[in-house]
């Protein structure tokens, strides 16, 4: 039952996001005959050059958060966590933060070994967002895609009684992932694959917490420290990282101001304080 909600919640995104799937006018924007494209590359257009204005005010300012968000999270919920002694959200952001490394470690391998192109270099006429979040210059996998995967699987195996937790940080991977393609930076074969990536990597790195924490602990000379101190982390937590991150970084994404648009602001919410961290590029 507790996973019906949370079912329910993402086919009703599934179907918002498939709504603005439209057929009209994919043709004319590229120069590639339509016999030569894939099945991939034929997907990859459908998304790309169908606008919506609603992904268009919600999708870039999400796709900024990504690496700050994986930066300051496990970071700054370690340091929270471990000030208001809860063992168990430390411990959470100890393998959180495994989780990233090993999704991003292997996304870079993969990158460097395919070294496909981005899709905006085979078709230079789809719809690029030139001020998105970084890229490198390799397309598959999706880093942001199996980052964000990573994040929601291993919160979701960490706090599984948690289901608005659940909802809403699949809701964030989902929506980082469609939005890759969206943005022009990637297939839909590489944002899957991505997933995956992070997805796998959470469950490795959960399926080995008792030997992490254990040598956590013996850095920390805490040979006995396990998760003595249960979850405390709330329902909005993430929802109000999720929320306060975008509606901030949205206001700083349309400014003008060349100082700002380096700007980035996250919330970490996996501690009993939240914390705002703000990131400035020069």
């Amino acid at each position: 039952m507790r996973f019906q909600k949370f079912r329910i919640f993402i086919s009703f995104f599934l179907i918002f996001i498939t709504s603005h799937i439209i057929t009209a006018q994919d043709t004319k924007f590229y120069k590639a005959s339509s016999d030569t494209l894939n099945i991939d590359e034929h997907l990859f257009l459908k998304i790309n050059l169908s606008r919506s204005k609603i992904l268009d005010l919600i999708v870039p300012p999400i796709d900024k958060t990504v690496l700050p968000l994986a930066i300051t999270l496990p970071i700054t919920s370690f340091i929270a966590s471990r000030a208001s002694n809860n063992s168990y959200n430390e411990n959470s952001a100890v393998l959180l933060g495994f989780s990233e490394i090993t999704s991003a470690t292997i996304s870079f391998s993969l990158k460097n070994i395919v070294r496909r192109q981005r899709p905006f270099v085979k078709f230079p006429n789809v719809f690029y967002n030139k001020n998105n979040s970084p890229t490198d210059d390799f397309s598959f996998p999706s880093g942001h895609s199996s980052i964000a995967f990573s994040i929601a699987t291993l919160l979701t195996l960490r706090y599984p009684d948690k289901p608005l937790l659940i909802a809403t940080s699949y809701f964030y991977a989902v929506t980082v992932a469609y939005g890759r393609v969206y943005l022009g930076v990637h297939y839909p074969s590489d944002v899957l694959t991505g997933a995956l990536i992070g997805s796998t990597s959470a469950v490795l790195i959960y399926s080995l917490r008792k030997e992490i924490i254990a040598t956590k602990n013996s850095v920390f000379n805490e040979s006995e420290k396990f998760s003595k101190t249960q979850s405390s982390i709330s329902n909005g937590y993430f929802l109000l990282a999720l929320v306060s991150a975008d509606v901030l970084n949205y206001f700083i994404y349309i400014n003008k101001i060349k100082l700002l648009k380096t700007t980035k602001l996250t919330l970490s919410p996996l501690c009993t304080e939240s914390f705002l961290n703000l990131n400035v590029h020069f």
